[in-house]
Order: structure tokens, then sequence, then C-alpha cells
């Protein structure tokens, strides 16, 4: 037996046990929400289809037609997997019935293969796993953005809440198999490849998983919009609509001075998870009209619009205290915000230098004889 098949039987059996302990290890954590429940049923999925290739060790199945049957329930790992892409991306969308009509689009080649035996199925086969991947992909694209925007229109932090991550995972994942089934063919060399590749991204995966926090994603319910849509009078003719301008114009007048007082008196940003809802209630309006405010007055996002404020101070305190050499960690909760990371990040967006940078600059500014 020559290495690289060595190799290959290696990994096989190294991502079956791989699948195992992370099916194992998910059991007790599906109950946390529909994502975890939904990574564990792909898991388990992904198990088993791993788990046949332990036939193929048997002499007396390693022949091209057997080779094929197991490709064609291979490609079944493209909607499963899908599934769960699509499940992060726009919680609760996912359904059993949606996922076996995808999975048995694809399951139907394997029958079809049984009776003709013709390497055109295959090929179907593999255009079908294609196309499915790409839609796939559009479909988790499109959620996504709806999600981050969501997210950037009522939560003043994303740590733990944003989605990019399945984007770029579910990318990867499909160009996988793309470049396995394109590229590589089917060697021994490009089959242990394929599986180490695999267990590197659902490693990342599962650890992307486990931190994530579902955000419950609700459409305006129908209280709201009644609020909306009777907060000012109907719009019957030239006058009445010009008076319901000046009313809007009022109303969103006090709601924004209400919510510049806010921020600037009593410093609501410092709070590291405050939420546009928590803003509304404080003010006394609903999170739409407040929403609209920020819009219209700033121009930016309910996320934008708090981290600005947040940066100001954190330059406050750099500014108010030059000699003093406040670590990244301090100087990110004493201004509001919820981790390092998302500190720096908005500090350069805004700044366009790192905190550490322009602490830097201040002290040397303060005393211009270091500076020489």
């Amino acid at each position: 037996m020559e290495v690289s098949e060595s190799l290959a039987y290696y990994m096989r059996g190294a991502i079956t046990v791989f699948f195992i302990t992370w099916m194992v290890n998910l059991y007790p954590l599906r109950r946390r929400n529909r994502m975890m429940s939904w990574l564990f049923v792909v898991t388990a999925a992904l198990t088993i289809l791993f788990f046949k290739d332990v036939l193929l060790f048997s002499p007396a199945l390693q022949s091209p037609e057997m080779e094929n049957l197991f490709s064609l329930a291979d490609l079944l790992c493209i909607p499963i997997a899908g599934a769960f892409f699509t499940e992060v991306a726009r919680p609760g969308w996912v359904t059993w019935r949606k996922l076996i009509v995808t999975t048995s689009c694809q399951a139907v080649f394997i029958p079809v293969y049984l009776a003709v035996c013709s390497p055109y199925v295959m090929l179907v086969a593999y255009m079908a796993a294609f196309i499915l991947a790409l839609l796939t992909i559009r479909l988790v694209v499109v959620y996504a953005v709806r999600y981050q925007r969501y997210l950037a229109d009522n939560y003043s932090y994303d740590e733990h809440l944003n989605v990019r991550w399945v984007v770029y995972a579910a990318a990867a994942y499909f160009c996988l198999y793309l470049v396995y089934f394109a590229a590589f063919g089917t060697g021994w060399l490009s089959e242990a490849a394929f599986n180490f590749c695999f267990m590197v991204l659902w490693s990342m995966l599962f650890g992307y998983s486990r931190r994530h926090q579902v955000l419950a994603v609700v459409e305006q319910n129908s209280t709201e919009l009644d609020e909306a849509a009777t907060a000012l009078p109907e719009k019957a003719d030239e006058t009445a609509a010009a008076t319901a301008d000046r009313q809007q114009s009022d109303v969103y007048e006090e709601i924004w001075l209400k919510l510049e007082a806010c921020m600037k008196e009593q410093k609501l940003f410092l709070q590291s998870r405050i939420t546009i809802s928590d803003l509304a209630n404080v003010i006394g309006t609903n999170r739409t009209y407040l929403s609209e405010i920020i819009h219209l007055r700033k121009g930016t996002s309910f996320y934008d619009y708090i981290n600005e404020y947040r940066v100001e101070e954190a330059c406050r305190l750099i500014a108010a205290e030059p000699r003093r050499r406040n670590t990244l960690i301090e100087l990110a909760e004493r201004s509001g915000f919820n981790s390092v990371s998302s500190f720096s990040r908005y500090f350069f967006k805004i700044k366009g230098q790192s905190p550490k940078a322009y602490q830097a600059g201040i002290a040397v500014d303060d005393n211009p004889a270091e500076g020489e």
C-alpha cells in the first residue's frame, strides 16, 4: 500500500472520530437555541456520511461504481451544511421540511445512478450540487446583510452577534468542494488533503458557533406599526399634509433633543450593552421613531451613533490624563465599549489611527520637550 493511500485511510478515520467527538460535545448544547440544535443535526448527518467511508476498507467494495456512489452520497453535505449556514444568517428560516426537500433533490441521483450506472449522472449531480451551493451562498449573503443592518440599527455592540463569519465560512466550505472535485480529482493525496482542510474549517465553525449569541430578529410588531400610523394625522389635503409635516418635525425635534441630552448629560453610551429599545424607553418613544431620527439627523445607524460618542469619550479621557498611559482595556471599559477589539477597530475608523498612536501623540503634545 502506497504512503498516500495509507495517509488517505488514516485521514478518513481521523475525520470520522472528529465528527463523532463533536457530535457528543454538541448533544447537551442542542437545547441552547435553534442554531445549536441544527448544528447538532448537521454534525450527526456528517458523522454518518463520513462513517460510511469505513466500508471502503473492504477490498470487495473497492470498485469505480462503489466510489461513484459514495461520491454521490458525499454531495449530500452541500444541502445539509447549507441549512446550517442559512439558519445562522436567518434564525428560524430552516425547517425539517425545507431540509428534506433540498437534500432529496441531491439524493435522487443515487437511485438514478444505481439504475443506469452512467457517468452522465455523476456530471449532472455535480452540476446540481454546484448550483445549489451558489444559491445557498446567495441566500446566506442576502440574509446576513439584512441581519447586520438590523443589528446596527438596534444594538450598540456586535461582539458574538455579527454573522459575517458565516458568510466567509459558507464561501470557504463550498469553494473547498469545488477545488477538490475540479482541480484535485480523486487521488489519495487529494483525499487526505481535503479531509484535513475539512476538519480545520469545521473546527473554526464549531468555535464560532459556540461563542455566537443568536439574535432573535423580529420584524416590527403590529403595536409598533399602529403607533407609527396613528401618531400623526392622515394627510387628507394639502393643508392637513402641511400640518402633519410640522407636527412630525416638532415631534422629531423633541425626540432628538431628548436623545442628545441623554448622550451628553447622562452619558448613557457608557452602558456597554445598551440597545435602541433601552434608549427609546428612557426618552419615551418607540425604537422605530428613534432609528429614523438618527438616520435623518446623523445619516448613520444606531451602532455608529453610539460608538462615535464612545470614541470621543475615549479621546477626552486620554486628553484629561495625558501623562497616564491607560491600557486599551481600561480605555475600552471606561468609554463604554464591550471589547478591546471593537474599541480599537472603531477608534481607527473614526480617528484614522490606533488608540495607542493617538495616546502617544497627546503625550508628546503635552510635553514638547519629549518630542524634540
